[in-house]
């Protein structure tokens, strides 16, 4: 199992039990591809279709800011934790 940091819209979470193992997932659209803007700033443009992924842990929660740019929108990542 491979773990990566995922920024995305999470639809829900769901615990499956098998064989005495809990395990959680979450039902998730991850952005595609992270940018940065010459101020420094994360963005993107899109999101991938929805997927299930294995939830190992919830590092923090980040929000994104919607802004319409030459007939597209961007998205701003808002994090208070991220060490720029």
């Amino acid at each position: 199992m491979n773990e990566e940091e995922i920024l995305g819209q999470i639809e829900y979470f769901m615990v499956h039990n098998y064989q005495n193992q809990e395990r959680m997932f979450a039902y998730v659209r991850k952005i595609k591809k992270l940018e940065k803007s010459d101020a420094n700033l994360k963005f993107f443009d899109s999101f991938s279709s929805l997927q299930f992924v294995e939830v190992i842990g919830i590092d923090r929660n980040v929000r994104f800011f919607e802004v319409p740019f030459k007939r597209k929108k961007i998205f701003y990542i808002i994090d208070k934790y991220a060490n720029w």
